[in-house]
């Protein structure tokens, strides 16, 4: 996608039915991005298992809370690009 972009081309998520170019494609891509690097980062930070919510693990100080923040320390840095 991002290839399409420096070309100043057109994508289409067919899925969707979406046709995407310039200001719209550029949002999608840096979107996209995000929810790979989220994904990411819930696979190390549970390293594969499936986790039940529970409020000791969501709340603050709890043992989540320090990888919460870094994964809002992470997000925040892509939202600058």
């Amino acid at each position: 996608m991002q290839k399409i972009y420096d070309r100043d081309g057109s994508a289409t998520v067919k899925s969707r039915d979406l046709r995407l170019s310039g200001d719209t494609l550029a949002r999608y891509i840096k979107e996209y991005d995000i929810r790979i690097d989220v994904t990411r980062f819930l696979k190390w930070c549970h390293e594969g298992r499936l986790v039940q919510m529970t409020p000791h693990l969501t709340r603050q100080g709890g043992p989540v809370s320090g990888a919460i923040a870094s994964l809002e320390a992470l997000l925040s840095l892509r939202a600058q690009k």
